[in-house]
């Protein structure tokens, strides 16, 4: 089994998140692709998310009907800021994973602080990355220094066709009153609406 994992804090989810898994889904031929939330992402400390069980609702509304893509909670059960090395090492345990090829599903923009990860190198070993990259993009960061995530982050560059959406400009568009119906899943967009959520950021 090909198994993706696509970590990160989807608050919220939106349209370019399902653009990334599935375009690299597809041109990896894999088998299928879990979203794992994040409980606190360590990068970005100081930003006001929404509650992890707002952010999950979300993400299940958003991933209802899209053929082999589901949710793993394993960092929204473990307390203090989630990081990815620890999720695949326990995914790695699992004997439902034990077997199975794993690929880090990545944006280009988390590139620019990839070394500052925890244990970046053991990560790679277990955990081959997936890049969706713009065409005609510059990769920057200094993980171009290390040999071994250079060579890890290369072979897994992928030019794909991507919609330029940022969760922050969505919630400050949110917050304005601005229309977000071509950013974000309809029925996203209704949750986000009905319990206020980005009212007050």
């Amino acid at each position: 089994m090909r198994i993706g994992i696509f970590g990160g804090t989807f608050n919220p989810i939106h349209l370019g998140h399902l653009a990334i898994a599935i375009a690299l889904k597809e041109a990896h031929y894999l088998d299928h692709v879990y979203f794992v939330p994040t409980h606190t992402n360590p990068q970005k400390q100081g930003v006001t998310a929404a509650s992890s069980e707002h952010r999950l609702k979300m993400l299940r509304s958003a991933l209802r009907g899209i053929a082999d893509c589901s949710i793993l909670t394993l960092e929204l059960n473990r307390p203090g800021p989630s990081y990815m090395i620890d999720t695949v090492r326990e995914l790695k345990k699992d004997k439902r994973f034990k077997e199975a090829e794993l690929f880090l599903l990545m944006g280009e923009d988390l590139l620019q602080r990839f070394s500052e990860w925890k244990s970046p190198q053991e990560l790679v070993q277990y955990c081959q990355p997936l890049v969706a990259k713009r065409s005609g993009a510059e990769l920057t960061g200094d993980w171009q220094k290390d040999p071994e995530l250079r060579d890890a982050i290369l072979r897994g560059i992928t030019e794909t066709p991507l919609y330029d959406v940022s969760a922050t400009n969505i919630r400050e568009r949110l917050k304005n009153g601005l229309f977000c119906g071509h950013l974000v899943d309809r029925s996203v967009l209704l949750y986000i609406k009905k319990e206020r959520l980005y009212d007050s950021i």
